[in-house]
């Protein structure tokens, strides 16, 4: 049946930039003729709490750094600063009393609780170990609002933290004991999305540094809401030309005036969608503070998550919300060779304790089992399993190359979508395949499958009473059968010559990110789909960087539920489609 006020379109027609053919060609030649080093460019860290300022180049270590592409020295670490309180967040608020439980004050940097005793921050800021530190902070070095003073056992730094870049600026601490706050558990989750966040999207950053790049004294903690900015955008010679790397992204406001400062370095810039709060990225560096076209730069945790997990999840062996991602299976899934045919099965087998095969799950609950062999670009891939209501039940990511992985688990009965991220946007080469089987029956099994930046599978009981027991295939079959409470959605996008320019995302009422995807190739076919439970509402929202649409022959092309809403390219800056049922 077809839904009732299916979907409501609105043009976003407002744009940066003219819609000048010529100044969009001149525009690309600078960009993608701009040397990777600008020759008068060294990288301003956020200075912590107390460090230093020198003319126009700010550092951000304890103790303050010193410009170190021109010299590469270190100054010693001092966490607690060598000229009193002097950081705050520029442009903010003050943030209301525990409404960001997870965040770590270090005496000059911030940080993150993601795990219950472990925290996240940034490498520049230095070691932490044998110190202590107070988690839930709301004042500074204040355990007031049921704050927690605890001391660090460990310390590690990312093993490719460049002093002289900052790429891969992480560091862990772990705590000595684990940590509630007001008696509950208030971790913060982290993202293993490269697509995440997306342009423009509404990111808020935290933090006790100053409130100006001069630096005027505040004792509680402050936010700030700014926006994601392309990397290609953030690296134009009038910003940073060159120096932001995969590892980092830009987050602003246009004309400035809004950023993080010296004193924040370490802390967490989440995505909030009501509650939950995911942690993107990490404080890292910038020229000056809030200076217009000179956004903050931070570490891209989703770069860095293989790494935390490796260290919280293994060395460490924590047990995290986000341990149990893929775990890589010898090359080959080595079945136990070939042993003799067994002279007699013991006849009353016992129940295979692992994994769960077929019907191996426990009343109310299925088997998930997904296997992934990475191509020679493993470090490209990423994928995870959520419910439709956005709560993720398995997840893998930072994959070595030509390697197989397999996730093999019960969960709960109901509907799921497996979605497949490829950094690169060409899906795996002929070297790579994947498989998803639920209860033990095939869903999809692809090898060598350019599937773009993303590949959604619907599995479980999606398409409305029946068993859930071998899901649904990919979510792009027409139509919706009678009786059925799910939805069927299909994108079709296919770029123009200037494919960078395009981005995307479907978002739910209920703040599920189904879809969320930059950066697309050059004159490429993309597609996309799900199944929004049809009580769900939901925005699809498609934009255009330079405000010239998507010109022929490029299109995008929108199917729900079998009929088609929207075929072509002229959408100037953007696009917003309503879809739902009870919208």
């Amino acid at each position: 049946m077809k839904y009732s006020s299916l979907l409501i379109v609105a043009l976003l027609k407002s744009t940066a930039y003219a819609a000048d053919p010529n100044e969009k060609q001149n525009l690309r030649r600078t960009v993608e003729s701009h040397p990777l080093e600008h020759p008068n460019k060294a990288p301003h860290k956020h200075q912590p709490r107390g460090a230093k300022s020198s003319g126009t180049v700010t550092y951000f270590t304890m103790g303050g750094k010193t410009n170190m592409k021109e010299k590469k020295e270190k100054k010693g670490s001092n966490h607690d600063g060598d000229d009193g309180r002097e950081n705050r967040i520029v442009g903010g608020s003050q943030s209301d009393p525990g409404e960001f439980p997870y965040y770590v004050d270090l005496g000059g940097c911030g940080g993150s609780l993601i795990a219950p005793n472990v925290v996240l921050t940034a490498a520049h800021c230095g070691s932490y170990q044998g110190e202590s530190v107070v988690v839930g902070a709301y004042r500074y070095d204040s355990t007031a609002n049921n704050a927690v003073r605890v001391s660090v056992s460990a310390d590690i730094q990312h093993p490719n933290y460049d002093d002289f870049t900052t790429a891969n600026d992480f560091r862990l601490l772990r705590l000595s004991q684990d940590v509630t706050i007001g008696g509950s558990n208030v971790v913060l989750s982290i993202n293993d999305q490269s697509s995440r966040p997306s342009n423009g999207q509404d990111l808020t950053v935290l933090g006790l540094g100053t409130t100006s790049e001069d630096g005027n004294d505040a004792n509680i903690l402050r936010d700030v809401v700014v926006q994601a900015i392309p990397t290609s955008t953030c690296n134009q010679p009038i910003s940073y030309g060159g120096d932001v790397e995969d590892n980092m992204f830009c987050a602003g406001v246009n004309g400035g005036g809004k950023d993080s400062c010296q004193g924040d370095s370490g802390g967490p810039i989440v995505i909030r969608n009501g509650n939950q709060h995911v942690q993107v990225g990490v404080v890292s560096w910038g020229d000056g503070c809030a200076r217009p076209n000179k956004p903050g730069v931070y570490a891209r945790v989703s770069s860095a998550y293989g790494w935390i997990e490796q260290v919280v999840c293994d060395q460490w062996n924590i047990n995290a919300d986000f341990c149990g991602g893929g775990t890589p299976t010898p090359p080959s899934p080595t079945p136990p060779s070939p042993t003799p045919p067994s002279p007699t099965p013991p006849s009353p087998t016992p129940p295979s304790p692992t994994p769960p095969s077929g019907g191996g799950c426990p009343t109310g609950e299925m088997e998930f089992d997904f296997t992934i062999r990475t191509d020679e670009y493993g470090w490209e891939t990423s994928w995870e399993a959520a419910r439709s209501s956005g709560s993720k039940v398995a997840s893998g990511a930072n994959y070595e190359s030509n390697r197989t992985y397999r996730k093999n688990k019960c969960i709960p009965e109901g509907c799921y979508t497996l979605a497949i991220f490829d950094d690169y946007g060409d899906g795996l080469g002929s070297d790579g395949n994947y498989e998803l089987k639920v209860n033990g029956q095939v869903v999809e099994s692809k090898s060598g499958f350019d599937f773009g930046y993303e590949r959604s599978i619907d599995f479980g009981s999606c398409s409305g009473g029946g068993d859930s027991g071998g899901g649904s295939g990919g979510g792009s079959s027409g139509g919706s059968g009678s009786g059925s409470s799910c939805m069927p959605i299909t994108l079709n996008l296919r770029t123009d010559d200037w494919g960078y320019e395009t981005d995307l995302f479907l978002l739910t009422d209920t703040g599920e990110l189904v879809w969320n995807a930059n950066g697309f190739a050059d004159n490429k076919d993309y597609q996309f789909s799900t199944c929004l439970d049809s009580s769900e509402c939901a925005t699809l929202d498609i934009f255009d960087e330079w405000g010239d649409g998507i010109e022929s022959p490029g299109y995008i092309k929108l199917v729900v539920d079998g009929t088609t809403y929207f075929n072509g390219g002229d959408i100037g800056g953007g696009i917003v489609f309503r879809i739902g049922g009870s919208c």
